[in-house]
């Protein structure tokens, strides 16, 4: 547990995270549960659905 640690806020706004990462990885995740008929359909962009919103307002942005 001493190895396990959180983001800061700024690598979650980052491109790595918020900033796309997270959207892409989604977009995986759909992809492999398509190929495993756990889901029927793949959106083209998960990006809706990832916001830096809340951290941005935590930061005082």
């Amino acid at each position: 547990m001493a190895l396990y640690t959180f983001p800061t806020m700024a690598e979650q706004v980052s491109p790595t995270w918020l900033g796309g990462g997270a959207a892409k990885a989604m977009a995986g995740t759909a992809a492999f549960l398509k190929e495993q008929g756990r889901v029927q359909e793949v959106k083209p962009d998960y990006g809706a659905f990832v916001t830096t919103v809340y951290v941005d307002k935590a930061m005082g942005k």
